[in-house]
């Protein structure tokens, strides 16, 4: 079946949940310390406005509302008008935290403003449902496209970042990136690559693998596997650097790279009978 006439109405409901699960962990372990954070004369770089300086002051109050908006997300309660509200927290704590921002942050920001639009309330989902409009189903295939595209894209401007970075080329990036680290010496990760060989390999590896990533996932032998790949890479930089938030959102993200007949072949049978009939 062709990559992109594929279904993919089965993963947007459970990427809601999973994606929910995660951002509300992280906003109920970050309030204790975004009084830090959020204090001014943390870092320069704060935008100094009236209004960003409110929510600073009062941001237990406001993550709080955050939290709320979250369950709601989560269990599939104010479709639209909700998710549209999670995107607009993520863009203000990106505005109140830029000492904290990172690309990953933008990489969500996107993900959060396209499934926006995507279909994630027909299944496992508390709120109502109500029959689409072909309009209404067009613009939910399209939001899930600018998700894929944007993962790709993702991908792709990484793998040719490193093409023309000279370290990447000399093959010793990896280690200079995971040398950076505590223990590094005494780590598994050493003992592979301290060996130049292995070192360089897997350098070239990562390359290959994120340049061609889109090439890889269209071609339906090679999807599974390098989707697979992916995630022992992410677990490891998960692992090793401890971008434990970035890292399962990527993994999230592979989800919109199966479509629904890969999906329903992946789920238990009970479960599809039970949420997806």
């Amino acid at each position: 079946m062709n990559f992109w006439k594929a279904e993919r109405t089965v993963y947007p409901s459970l990427f809601r949940i999973l994606l929910g699960t995660i951002l509300l962990i992280d906003a109920v372990f970050s309030i204790s310390v975004n009084g830090f954070i959020f204090d001014a004369n943390f870092n320069a770089l704060y935008h100094e406005n009236s209004v960003l300086n409110f929510f600073r002051e009062n941001h237990i109050v406001f993550q709080s509302i955050y939290i709320i908006f979250l369950l709601l997300f989560l269990i599939g309660i104010g479709g639209f008008w909700v998710k549209g509200i999670v995107f607009l927290f993520s863009v203000a704590f990106d505005l109140l935290e830029p000492t904290a921002l990172t690309w990953g942050d933008l990489i969500l920001g996107f993900t959060l403003l396209y499934f926006i639009f995507a279909d994630s309330s027909q299944h496992l989902s508390a709120g109502k449902k109500h029959r689409k409009s072909d309009l209404e189903k067009w613009i939910a295939k399209l939001a899930v496209f600018s998700i894929i595209l944007n993962l790709f894209l993702v991908y792709v401007s990484n793998g040719y970042s490193k093409l023309t970075d000279s370290t990447w080329q000399e093959g010793y990036a990896v280690y200079f990136a995971f040398a950076q680290f505590h223990n590094f010496e005494n780590s598994f990760f050493h003992l592979l690559l301290k060996n130049e060989w292995i070192s360089q390999l897997t350098s070239y590896f990562i390359i290959l693998i994120q340049f061609l990533f889109p090439v890889w996932v269209m071609i339906r032998k090679t999807r599974i596997p390098i989707i697979l790949i992916g995630i022992v890479l992410h677990l490891i930089m998960l692992w090793q650097f401890g971008l434990w938030k970035f890292e399962l959102i990527v993994i999230l993200l592979y989800g919109f790279l199966l479509n629904d007949e890969e999906w329903r072949r992946i789920l238990p049978r009970k479960f599809q009978k039970k949420y997806f009939s």
